[in-house]
């Protein structure tokens, strides 16, 4: 059998017809050979073009297969990779008396890539109907090499129905749960997949051969379910080139470029922003251009709001999380990240921020400016923040050091992996929950309850003064009505609260003291 070795500066498809030729050739010099032979046998194959015609085939068969949004969730985006630049297509549909045909989009793999599969291919299905089962197949040019047909779900357009999002990050060919997480993703519980950063670890080691094993580890789901994705610092290198190349992100141009890394898109009733949290860390220029964008973003989502009333943003660094061994930018009194982004999440009554980067799990109370609003979530007076970075235990662990006032709930037993499950019940309840990927267990949970969508009010420290004024006269109102305060209405203050901490402990203390020499004295009295 014929063995092909495969070096970079070789072209494959030239090295085919070459061969093609050769066994023409040696196939005729046979047939002369039999006809003259007397009992004797070919080694030579008898039909050497349907031989190389398989091999082809075989060179040209697509892998890394995923799909993604295009700008909104009936656009569907395939991509793929092959070693071959020839032009593709996929066939698509939701009846098999009707089958679509689109051409892909290819680009190839020039930097820091010399062990990957050189070429990558992307085709877009627009207009498809919501609600609806689609199938699709990848054929590859002129050898008519075939994907096997694959399905996808097209998320629901009807705001009567939940949708349900499955979140993980940093997650990479170490973490020991991608079976169960891919498990998880197959079992038509989910509308998308996102993963918030650090993709692979990393997407372009050993000459890009990491990224295509991930990719191809993944294949199974990320080719049925919506696999959207923000940068980390592990796709960072070489101004991100492999992330720029291997995805694509709703609404952005592709080849996606480095001033493009961010995007928004509605899915049901959140609108979802995803962040570049890189560009703010290295205080490059794309950072401006990101927080103008976002500024307007944020501002047309407000005017969208009856429509879409959640407001939900991913970005790979945290801007909270307690203090570990590993100084970050999260636990710092001047972190960078934080005092980008804080006051305009406030300002426009972000809900919800989803990161990853710290390798635990923490999820705070509305908390602004480090205080926290409430102890609870029920029409939150801030912005609630989560890190669901455990998919990175294998590459390091963080072990949670200090537990700030604001820490709601946190996670850090060591091994155990978690996904985060995101459902947007209807414009006024939303649900997150945190599961062990390996068995399901749920391990934190919680509900949001929204009635005020919108704006937290006038970023600064005057808002944090404003607050405590207006809980002063909830609580009158509520003594006037003979009615207690409801908890939601609490405001929460780390340094009056220590305060609270102290009397109560001096009056119980108190209490006991005098119950003991009251016991003492009626002993006594007794005897």
């Amino acid at each position: 059998m014929l063995k092909f070795r495969h070096p970079d500066n070789i072209n494959m498809e030239v090295l085919i017809k070459k061969c093609l030729t050769t066994l023409l050739v040696l196939q005729s010099v046979s047939v002369c050979n039999t006809h003259n032979a007397v009992g004797g046998h070919s080694k030579i194959p008898r039909n050497p073009r349907q031989m190389l015609q398989k091999l082809a085939v075989s060179y040209n068969l697509p892998e890394q297969i995923h799909v993604s949004f295009g700008n909104q969730t009936n656009n569907i985006i395939v991509m793929w990779s092959s070693s071959s630049s020839e032009k593709s297509f996929v066939e698509y549909g939701n009846n098999p008396n009707k089958i679509s045909r689109v051409v892909a989009r290819s680009t190839e793999l020039k930097e820091h890539s010399e062990n990957a599969k050189k070429f990558i291919h992307r085709a877009e299905l627009v207009n498809l109907i919501a609600g609806s089962h689609y199938t699709y197949r990848i054929i590859s040019g002129a050898s008519e090499a075939k994907s096997k047909a694959f399905s996808v779900n097209i998320p629901r357009d009807d705001p009567a129905e939940p949708h349900t999002l499955l979140v993980v990050a940093d997650m990479g060919l170490l973490s020991k749960s991608l079976p169960y997480v891919t498990q998880e993703a197959l079992n038509n519980r989910y509308d998308a997949f996102f993963h918030v950063g650090d993709i692979a670890y990393n997407l372009d080691f050993q000459g890009g051969s990491y990224g295509d094993q991930f990719m191809n580890k993944i294949q199974k789901f990320t080719s049925m379910l919506p696999y959207v994705t923000v940068p980390g610092d592990h796709e960072k290198s070489y101004k991100f080139y492999h992330y720029r190349h291997r995805f694509s992100s709703p609404g952005v141009s592709w080849p996606m470029k480095e001033k493009e890394l961010w995007y928004s898109i509605d899915i049901g009733l959140a609108h979802i922003i995803g962040l570049n949290t890189e560009a703010i860390q290295a205080g490059t220029k794309f950072q401006a251009e990101q927080l103008d964008w976002l500024k307007r973003d944020l501002i047309q989502a407000n005017l969208n709001r009856e429509a879409s009333p959640w407001i939900i943003v991913m970005g790979h660094r945290p801007l909270y999380c307690s203090k570990s061994i590993n100084k970050m930018d999260c636990d710092d009194d001047y972190s960078k990240t934080r005092q980008a982004l804080e006051d305009l999440f406030f300002e426009h009554g972000v809900d919800l921020y989803i990161s990853g980067h710290k390798h635990c799990y923490e999820r705070s109370f509305p908390v602004y400016k480090s205080h926290a609003f409430q102890m609870n979530t029920v029409n939150p007076k801030a912005p609630i923040y989560v890190i669901i970075g455990t998919m990175g235990f294998s590459y390091l662990f963080h072990e949670q050091k200090s537990h700030p006032k604001w820490l709601a709930a946190t996670f850090t037993e060591t091994g155990k992996e978690l996904f985060g499950r995101l459902t947007i019940i209807n414009s006024t309840h939303l649900t997150w929950s945190a599961h062990v990927a390996t068995n399901n267990k749920k391990v934190d949970e919680m509900y949001i309850v929204q009635h005020r969508h919108g704006s937290f009010g006038k970023p600064g420290d005057l808002a944090i003064d404003i607050l405590k004024q207006k809980v002063v006269v909830t609580e009158e109102v509520h003594a006037g009505s003979q009615s207690a305060p409801s908890t939601m209405d609490a405001f929460y203050d780390p340094v009056n609260r220590n305060w609270m901490v102290t009397i109560g402990i001096f009056s119980f203390s108190f209490l006991v003291f005098l119950f003991v020499r009251y016991f003492k004295i009626r002993c006594f009295s007794l005897s």
